[in-house]
Formats: C-alpha cells, structure tokens, sequence
C-alpha cells in the first residue's frame, strides 16, 4: 500500500475537539446551531459522544448532569440507551433492583424533553392488560351536561363499571404488595411466593375479563341508540406514538416482565425493519381498524429485574426478545457502581466523585461524521467481506448460545437462565445499522477502523444479552481469534492449505488476491483503499502496473538467461522459446 504522511484531517480536528468538550463538561455538553436557509435555532445535546436534537434548555442540561454519578456502568448504560435512541431501537434493561435502569432512562427523556417534562410510563403488574397498553373507550365528557335518560343511564352505568373495576385492582395491588413484602423480609421463599401470586391472578383474570366484556357490550349498545358518544383513551404504547402533537414521544415500560406473556406479545408490533421500531401500530376498536403512525421523537425502552430472582415473574416471551436490543447488568458491574455510591455519598462529594467516574475513552468514543459507505464502496468489496463475517459471527453465537445458555449469580450460585432469546436476522441487521452511524477512527492513522467497529456492534447486539461475565469472556476471545487468530502465520505457511489454492481455509483466514490473510488485514486494507482520493488511487494503480511490468521483464529476463545457459538441454529451452515469445 502507498505509503501516508499522516496529518489531521478537518474532521479528526473537529472529533478532537468534541472529545475535549466532553472531558471538559464532565461526559455530557449542549449546543446551539441556527439553520442558514430557515434561520430556525436548533438545539443539540452530546451524550458521551452521541448527538441527538433536544428540546431541553442549556440550563435544564446543567441541572440535571449534576444529578448523574457518572459510574462504569452509567456510563455504559447512557451511551447504550443513547445509541438506540439515535437508531431508534426498542431496548430492554435488565439487571437487580436499585442499579439505576429507570432512573437513567428518565435522566435521558429529560435531557431531551426538558428538566420538568413529564415522563410517559408504563409500570407493568401481572394485572396489566391491553387496558393500559393500547387503551379503552370511555363517555366523551361533554355530555356530562346532557339531560337525556339514555345518556345519563350510561353515565352512571360506566361510572359504576369503573367503580368496581377500581375496586379489584386496589385489592389485587394490596394483597400482590404484601406477598413481595413477605419475600424481601425473608418470611416466605420465592417458591411460595411464585404460587400465591398465580392464585392471586387466577382469581383476578376473570372479574378482570368480566369488566372488558361488560364495557364493550355498554359502548356497542349505546352507540346504536345514536344518543351516546365515546371516545377513545390512548394507552401507554398509542401515546408513545401519537403523542406530543403527533411527534411522538419517549416511553418507559417498567417492570415489564411482570406483565403476563399473552399482554407481553402486544409489543410484538413495535418490531419494523432493521431490527428499528415499525412504523406504526394498529388497534383495532369499535369503530374497526385504526392505524397510529410512529412520530419522529417516538422511542420505547424497558427495564426488567431478572426472573430467576424475584417472585412473580415470568420470562419476556420469546419473539419479544427478538424485536428488542438487550443489555443485561452483571453482579459485578451492579456491586461496583454501589460502591461508587457509597465512596461519594450519593454524589455528594464532588471532588471524590471525579476521581471515581472519570470519563472512559473506550465507552465515550466520538463517531466518525462521515463514515465509510461500506455496502457501496469498492465494487461492494467491502460490504461482502463484512457480511461474510457477520454471517460467521451471528451463527456462531447462536449456536454457542444453544448449545450452553447463559448462567446467572443468585447468592453465591451459578444457576442456568430461564429466560431464553430468541434469534431471527434482526439482530445482524441491527449491526448492519449500527455500522452506518458509529464507524470509530484509528488514532494511529487516521482512518475508519472497521475491526472495532464490529467489534463494539457485536458487544453491543449479542453479548450484552448474557449476564455471565464468563460465557461473555469466552465469546470475546472467539471474535479476537475470527478477526485475527493467533496462529495466522502458520495458516499462511501450511503446506495443506496451500495444496488446496486456499479453498479450504480455518475461521479468521482469508484468501484475497492471492494471499492468505486474517480478517483484520482484509479489511484494514480494504478499509484503506475506500478511503483513498482519487489521486492516491490513480497512483497505486499506476505503481501496480509498474510492478506487473517489472515482474514480467524480470520473468522475460529469466527465461532468456535459461535459453543461452549451455548446460541447459536443448530440449527444454525448445519447450521455453514459447514461453519467451508470449512475453
């Protein structure tokens, strides 16, 4: 390859710049711009190298940073949640109570939405139904004036239904409260408490399905008296996308897999293309199908405590897992933020606080602005070569994961997981879309490192779904070995491999132009040339030629010194001349 003078591009100056302003700001920084055709101000917020549009002033930025401990793990958690908040992918937080999922997933709709922004949750109990999630009709409240018979019948028939509903749900709620109370004191096992949260459901599931029957037989009759108006009440997921003047908005889904399986599966509809939210949802009313499209600030994250440790859970079903990124929180992640906690008091000490949660370059990267077209570039050389090992790394976690689960730690004790994922080709999609927006630049030269980047795509997308830091370690060591493995150079040098013109080769090696080559060296290469000016390109295919020329000649050369050698035979100089005359 052509040998670079390395200088600092304009955009590497602006990446250094911006990674300047985070250290400086403490992770997180605001912005202003105005848009020189429509002079509209336009607000922007970095989050640990990430930029998105906020609605929230420079002062609310400030406020509420000073309400983050910047640990480890938040650093890890904001910058995951921020990157699928850019590509718009549904993500699923999971680890113990009190390690901070919900509280920084509302830090983060603040830091978009504004300090005093209300937040749109969904807290998930095995009572929660399509009530909640999509919605329910309800009298339109203007004819609360009415005088008529039929109108103020309904009136007081729906308030009734309400009323009872009401009822049972505080009594579900009570009773669901001191059975999890009886668990954390340590009076009941997670056994007993699993069986009586299940009769407790029993015996809630039919009054709940009586009260929807009863409701829907209240609007359907009236409706067709002519007399009565209902309106319909969005839940929690419609709001999500119609919300804010048909924007959208951002929705927490707490305590989701408290959610029985059947209602889970509602948010099977949030899965779109590229592994992204759809972009719409349907709800089929009344009135027949009715269609909300997704808004442009709509996004949805859910947080979860493990099922294998806490009573009255079940596992998020299957499909589910497949429309969802996932980032499940180890023991030892969680221990070592409460320990920050601790040594700062809360983030009360500031100057302790900063030596504790300094800012991590490997976590607060800057993207590259304007990455590789890696699909487009090279005749799709590129692409084809990332595609073949994503197609590796995707099948060989599948299958490893098949094969051996994953384990979680339940005091002291490695036991198998009961929650299970499911794996379509959404998840190599959604590597394929984090590859467009968080290309990383090589410090040392200057240009896109596509090895990280796949790197940082597959912790992202499929090792952050395990919760055993071992099954994780092991899965790590296999990318370094696909990438790169430690014996290439005896790969290069195998006799066998040779014999077969490089048609059979190990994981991690490939054949390209002519030569055996690890992953890594395929793709810097590649990576090189894509990003090479038209001058730099014109100039190395002018020194090939030159090399394929000398070549030639140097063979021409060789072959003439043969045929005046007079202790070659004549035979074989007879069998050569033709050789010379092809040159």
């Amino acid at each position: 390859m052509l040998e670079r003078i390395k200088f600092q591009s304009p955009e590497e100056k602006k990446e250094q710049e911006i990674a300047e302003n985070l250290k400086k700001e403490g992770g997180i920084f605001y912005r202003e711009e105005t848009d020189p055709e429509t002079s509209e101000k336009k607000r922007f917020v970095n989050i640990l190298g990430v930029e998105v549009e906020t609605y929230a002033s420079r002062e609310d930025i400030e406020k509420i940073k000073e309400e983050i401990v910047f640990s480890k793990l938040d650093q890890t958690l904001l910058r995951t949640i921020v990157e699928c908040y850019k590509l718009r992918q549904p993500l699923m937080v999971e680890g113990d109570p009190g390690v901070g999922k919900t509280f920084l997933m509302k830090k983060f709709v603040q830091l978009i939405h504004g300090k005093e922004a209300p937040i749109l949750e969904l807290v998930g109990t095995p009572r929660t139904s399509e009530l909640e999630i999509l919605g329910h009709w309800a009298p339109a409240a203007h004819q609360k004036e009415l005088k008529d018979p039929v109108v103020l019948d309904t009136l007081r028939r729906y308030d009734q239904l309400e009323t009872e509903y009401r009822q049972i749900t505080d009594e579900f709620d009570k009773k669901h409260k001191e059975i999890r109370n009886q668990f954390n004191n340590g009076d009941i096992s997670k056994e007993i408490a699993d069986q009586r949260i299940q009769e407790l459901v029993k015996w809630f599931n039919p009054l709940q399905e009586r009260y929807t029957s009863e409701l829907q037989s209240l609007v359907q009759r009236t409706t067709l008296t002519g007399k009565v108006e209902w309106e319909f009440k969005e839940g929690a997921l419609l709001q999500a996308y119609l919300g804010k003047e048909s924007r959208g908005y951002v929705l927490i889904v707490d305590e989701f897999n408290l959610i029985p399986s059947n209602y889970q599966q509602i948010f099977l509809q949030i899965g779109g293309e590229k592994g992204a939210l759809s972009d719409s949802i349907s709800y089929w009313g009344n009135t027949g199908k009715t269609i909300y499209r997704r808004g442009k600030d709509t996004w949805i994250c859910f947080a979860s405590n493990y099922p294998e440790k806490t009573p009255g859970r079940s596992e998020v079903v299957a499909p589910v897992t497949d429309r969802l990124a996932w980032k499940a929180i180890s023991s030892e992640e969680a221990e070592t933020k409460k320990q920050i906690i601790r040594k700062t008091a809360g983030g009360r000490l500031k100057t302790r606080q900063k030596e504790l949660t300094r800012l991590l370059p490997e976590i607060a990267f800057i993207p590259v602005e304007k990455g590789l077209e890696w699909d487009k570039v090279l005749d799709e050389e590129l692409g084809k070569q990332i595609a073949d090992f994503v197609d590796l790394l995707d099948n060989q976690f599948t299958k490893y994961y098949q094969e051996v689960g994953d384990n979680i730690e339940i005091r002291g004790e490695k036991r198998r997981r009961t929650q299970q994922f499911e794996f379509s080709g959404r998840n190599p999609l959604r590597l394929f879309s984090y590859l467009d927006h968080f290309q990383v630049r090589n410090p040392e030269t200057g240009l896109v490192d596509i090895p990280k980047t796949l790197k940082n795509a597959f912790e992202r997308y499929y090792l952050d779904r395990l919760a055993d830091p071992e099954r994780k370690e092991a899965m790590q060591v296999f990318f370094r070995n696909v990438m790169e493995p430690s014996n290439i150079e005896v790969i290069k040098k195998s006799e066998e491999t040779l014999k077969t013109g490089g048609r059979v080769l190990p994981p991690g090696a490939v054949m390209f132009e002519g030569k055996i080559m690890s992953c890594k060296e395929v793709l810097d290469i590649l990576a090189e040339r894509a990003s090479m000016t038209e001058e730099e390109r014109r100039r190395l295919e002018e020194d090939l030629e030159k090399r394929v020329e000398q070549a030639r000649r140097d063979a021409k050369d060789a072959l003439e010194s043969i045929l005046t050698d007079p202790n070659v035979s004549e035979k074989i100089k007879k069998l050569l001349e033709e050789d010379v005359r092809n040159f």
